[in-house]
């Protein structure tokens, strides 16, 4: 049985499975579903929030 990614679920076959061709579509229709899109970047970095770290935002 394959492993799988600890955030994202992407299936990794182990060295004695064979990858199909429904299990390589499957990851990266994970990928395409949890990815932002151009549209969703661009409004992200034109945002002028900056962004800090858990140290800087108790300090």
């Amino acid at each position: 049985m394959s492993d799988v990614t600890p955030k994202l679920g992407i299936k990794k076959p182990l060295g004695n499975e064979y990858v199909t061709r429904q299990s390589f579509n499957e990851n990266w229709d994970t990928v395409d579903q949890n990815a932002a899109s151009q549209t969703e970047l661009d409004t992200h970095k034109a945002k002028q929030t900056m962004h800090i770290t858990e140290e800087e935002r108790t300090t």
